[in-house]
């Protein structure tokens, strides 16, 4: 029922009004608590961590006589995926040329 005919009912309609008011706010206070605890007993769960700790052994074990450096075995740690990028060809030509064509667009000194 609007508000707007409540003032020809009176008192009456203003009581009933509040009294659904309150039970919807009632309603609704008890379904957010129930979602609240949903959540804080998620969380709980969630954030359980376990008491182990995992071993994790390298991936390279130099069975050789031949000592690497630190450099090389942390590349060879990185497994077969890792990529190593190949030089092309005529890299120093085309790095002075760069530097060339760098050095020309640079403004004039005054």
């Amino acid at each position: 029922m609007p508000l707007a005919s409540c003032t020809r009912m009176g008192k009456v309609c203003y009581t009933i009004h509040e009294s659904i008011q309150e039970s919807i706010n009632l309603e609704m206070e008890k379904k957010y608590k129930a979602m609240d605890d949903k959540i804080n007993k998620l969380m709980q769960n969630q954030t359980y961590k376990p008491s182990t700790s995992m071993n994790f052994y390298p991936r390279v074990v130099n069975k050789t006589n031949i000592t690497f450096s630190n450099d090389e075995l942390e590349l060879l740690n990185k497994g077969l995926k890792y990529n190593l990028r190949k030089k092309q060809k005529q890299w120093i030509s085309n790095l002075a040329l760069e530097a060339e064509m760098t050095v020309t667009l640079l403004p004039p000194l005054r």
